[in-house]
């Protein structure tokens, strides 16, 4: 799993009860398609919590990868992280039919509408279908103009988690594929 996000020049967190994992930088991956770069990073171990140095800012991308060779669940993972803009991007394993993919949550604090949209290797749109939640409401697509990225979707309540969830509801499962959210 890729992750790359905007943080002002402040530390990054990395949390999960995940085991026999390591964090690396994005790049390290060796899959350019996304556009995923990342500097001031080497491979390390990773038991639970990694913290970045606190002058990061900028573009920042890392993955976490499997380090037992063994196919396993990662329950959950937290990152947390003061955003300078708008911007999170997650890459994920491939997805078979009819399965959700992992949820993702955030939270809101500048507009009320949020851009989500899902995209296949190269940027692709991808035919999988997507809800964003908020206190288990659905917010419906976002009908007026909107400037951001993605699909609009909202109106959502500033300051309360927001949670996006895909299905693969294609007839074929999904290679890699990325989340893309932003927010104005």
């Amino acid at each position: 799993m890729l992750v790359a996000l905007h943080p002002l020049d402040s530390a990054v967190i990395v949390r999960t009860d995940g085991t026999g994992l390591e964090i690396c930088p994005g790049d390290a991956f060796g899959d350019e398609s996304f556009g995923i770069g990342f500097t001031g990073l080497t491979c390390a171990p990773f038991n639970g919590t990694y913290t970045t140095a606190q002058r990061l800012g900028g573009h920042v991308a890392f993955g976490l990868r499997n380090t037992t060779h063994e196919p396993h669940t990662i329950p959950e993972i937290e990152v947390r992280y003061a955003a300078s803009d708008k911007f999170f991007f997650a890459v994920f394993p491939p997805l078979p039919v009819g399965k959700d993919s992992p949820i993702l949550q955030f939270v809101p604090n500048r507009d009320p509408v949020i851009g989500a949209k899902v995209y296949l290797t190269g940027f692709r749109d991808a035919p999988v279908e997507t809800e964003l939640t908020q206190k288990d409401l659905r917010l419906p697509k976002w009908s007026t103009r909107y400037s951001g990225d993605g699909d609009p979707f909202g109106p959502a309540t500033l300051n309360d988690p927001v949670t996006v969830r895909t299905t693969n509801t294609t007839q074929s499962p999904l290679d890699r594929y990325a989340l893309f959210v932003t927010w104005a």
